[in-house]
């Protein structure tokens, strides 16, 4: 049997495999297109909708839809104002300050010692019988707390105790005067000179501040 190429033809084995259907031209029937994603009859298409491409219905979803959502700053509470109230002297403020300058002085005592070679025994005596050790040790003494207190003050308005009682030394006007730090250095060095207690246990028991008065700057203690 001669098959020629002209005679072979396919055909499908039956109607379900797709091949008898006829292809439709869009062009010259669009009657015959109907999209996946047509409206119900009445409802109305809105606007960002009708935008859309109709043949990709995902990008209708609400996750790719954008939406700008206003932050308002939340205000911050109001900052209330301190009160300063005048005070005769800080006892709690002046004993942590006392241990701030003796753990320095111990500090410094130690880099003398390594530097002149100088045994604590050594100084022990000679700080009994020479009066002269006696006076560099309260030099030294006094040194430390006239750099501890000027400093702290004048950089921060109070020292470290102060700080943590929550006390100041003069207000903010006064602070910010140019002679404030002499001040400082004044009133200091005459809690020095009448043995660190005198003057602040004559202020107790009067209740003013004398060191207050001979230097200009007022101890208060901070009150919100």
């Amino acid at each position: 049997m001669d098959y020629s190429k002209d005679d072979f033809e396919f055909k499908p084995l039956t109607d379900g495999l797709g091949f008898h259907k006829k292809i439709i031209d869009l062009k010259e029937h669009p009657e015959k297109f109907e999209p996946l994603d047509k409206p119900a009859p009445g409802k109305p298409v809105h606007q960002s909708e009708s935008k859309a491409p109709l043949w990709n219905a995902a990008l209708k979803s609400k996750d790719f839809i954008e939406k700008k959502v206003s932050k308002t700053p939340k205000s911050a509470p109001p900052v209330k104002p301190l009160t300063l109230e005048p005070v005769a002297t800080s006892w709690p403020a002046a004993i942590f300050d006392s241990t701030m300058v003796l753990g320095l002085l111990l500090i410094f005592s130690a880099v003398i010692f390594a530097v002149t070679g100088i045994e604590l025994n050594q100084l022990i005596e000679m700080l009994q019988t020479e009066g002269t050790a006696q006076f560099g040790a309260l030099v030294l003494l006094f040194s430390i707390y006239e750099i501890y207190t000027v400093t702290c003050r004048t950089f921060f308005g109070k020292t470290v105790g102060e700080s943590v009682f929550e006390y100041r030394l003069g207000s903010r006007e006064a602070q910010q005067k140019v002679l404030y730090p002499l001040q400082v250095a004044w009133r200091s060095f005459a809690i020095a000179l009448t043995g660190f207690v005198i003057l602040p246990l004559l202020s107790s028991l009067l209740k003013q501040d004398l060191a207050g008065i001979l230097s200009g700057v007022t101890l208060y203690s901070e009150k919100k």
